[in-house]
């Protein structure tokens, strides 16, 4: 991101490009009023603050470009805290384009990505957390993380973090308190005991929001689910028996998938993206074995692995993976004898017997795949963490508490290390919060945000 700017005025379409029935142009800055008094021919006092007004826009050279409703918001009391005005017209590039031109003549400048909700973050209408959370919101794959982003962006994570913060304050100013003051080296047991209970309540809260980390990071990003097996078991087949359409090419010749496929769809309500891999054997066939390396390294990036078989192959690919979390699948039972099917099925060995040409067992297989990646009823978190910067956050504020928690139940005398440890997890709340954040994690932040945003 470039060099952030306080003092200048800056503007952007904060809707998408192409035809529409609408387009918005938003300013933000302190020549927000000037630009629009001159772009509509309007004197300020006939400028109503937060009232919508119907007029016409006008070009630098006096032309007629659009009849609009525009709308100022003085500040602070706007979403960036400084003046903003918004530009409802018609949805034609034409007219975008020409509107934007007028603003850049008249001093304005084209704002850089997630300008309007950093100004937000730094003007103090929202945390960090939250002004991630207007990202995420945009970006949300379902209602879910729609959900969850929402609650986020009305304060109810900051609310959370607050009280773990809260917490520690009282346990700190209790150490603090008998450092400064006590002459022997006793730490008297009332204050001992009440800085461990609010040290063991701020640890329950951390500890709440990191278990909450995996299904709010499901929801925002989606879940990534391989189908493995032998050549010709049937995996491009059963791949598009899950997407319910013809994405991969099928064939009783193996080998026929040389690379990986993936199409993004969600099983009840949760995104996730299907692969369908190549055949794992061994092969002389330079491009064969090049399908195979990335069918290996596919399964180190996925949250879930389906191994298809058929049913004298089932345990073949016990060993070719790590510790992925399995879905065990044989195929082709429409090919099998009743007795051996009915055999099979009789040996609890936790696997589903499908036919992927045939489509049956699909509902119980996708059922068993939501029943691996859904969350909610493992986690009783009431709000979630979505970023891996709030995650390593409140990780190493848990840690720290940890050793504080542990040195005061040993009954250590080295309350100034205690002490230490508290200062060291509300620093990392202080950051997660954007309170002592560096400028090149706020960069990193914002620069990932779409422009008018």
């Amino acid at each position: 991101m470039p060099n952030y700017v306080k003092t200048d005025t800056y503007y952007s379409s904060a809707t998408p490009p192409g035809h529409s029935a609408i387009s918005i142009i938003r300013m933000s800055g302190p020549l927000c009023l000037k630009a629009l008094c001159k772009i509509t021919k309007k004197a300020r006092k006939k400028i109503i603050p937060r009232n919508a007004i119907l007029t016409k826009l006008y070009s630098n050279n006096g032309h007629v470009i659009d009849m609009a409703v525009v709308t100022y918001y003085p500040a602070p009391f706007s979403y960036t805290g400084k003046d903003v005005v918004e530009i409802s017209c018609h949805g034609s590039p034409v007219i975008v384009e020409s509107v934007s031109l007028s603003l850049l003549k008249l001093g304005l400048r084209l704002s850089t990505p997630g300008e309007f909700t950093r100004d937000a973050f730094l003007n103090g209408k929202l945390d960090l957390v939250q002004a991630e959370s207007v990202a995420r919101l945009i970006q949300s794959k379902s209602q879910r993380a729609a959900e969850m982003n929402s609650r986020i962006l009305q304060g109810d994570l900051t609310k959370k973090l607050f009280k773990i913060k809260e917490c520690l304050v009282d346990a700190l100013s209790m150490v603090e308190f008998e450092l400064d003051i006590s002459e022997e080296d006793l730490f008297r047991r009332g204050i001992k005991k009440h800085s461990l209970a609010k040290l063991k309540i701020a640890k329950e809260y951390c500890g709440s929001l990191i278990t909450s980390y995996n299904e709010g990071r499901m929801y925002n990003k989606g879940l990534r689910i391989a189908i493995l097996g032998r050549p010709n078991v049937g995996k491009s087949t059963l791949f598009n028996a899950i997407i319910e359409r013809d994405r991969a090419i099928t064939s009783k010749e193996p080998g026929t998938t040389r690379d990986t496929i993936d199409v993004s769809f969600s099983i009840g309500g949760i995104p996730v993206t299907l692969v369908d891999t190549a055949g794992i054997r061994e092969s002389t066939d330079e491009i064969e074995k090049t399908g195979v390396e990335r069918t290996m390294s596919e399964i180190k990036r996925c949250d879930l692995i389906v191994v298809l078989s058929e049913a004298d192959t089932e345990s073949e690919l016990q060993d070719s993976f790590s510790k992925v979390p399995t879905i065990k699948a044989i195929n082709k039972i429409d090919l099998l004898e009743k007795t051996k099917l009915s055999k099979l099925e009789r040996t609890p060995n936790g696997q589903l017997f499908i036919s992927a040409l045939k489509k049956t067992g699909i509902g119980k297989l996708k059922d068993e795949i939501y029943k691996k990646i859904n969350f909610s009823e493992k986690n009783t978190a009431d709000v979630f963490l979505t970023t891996q910067r709030q995650f390593n956050s409140l990780l190493e504020c848990g840690e720290n508490i940890d050793r504080a928690i542990n040195l005061l139940a040993r009954g250590s005398m080295v309350f100034d290390i205690v002490s230490v440890d508290i200062k060291s997890a509300v620093a990392s709340l202080d950051i997660l919060l954007g309170k002592t954040t560096a400028d090149d994690i706020l960069n990193n932040i914002f620069e990932n945000f779409c422009v008018g945003k």
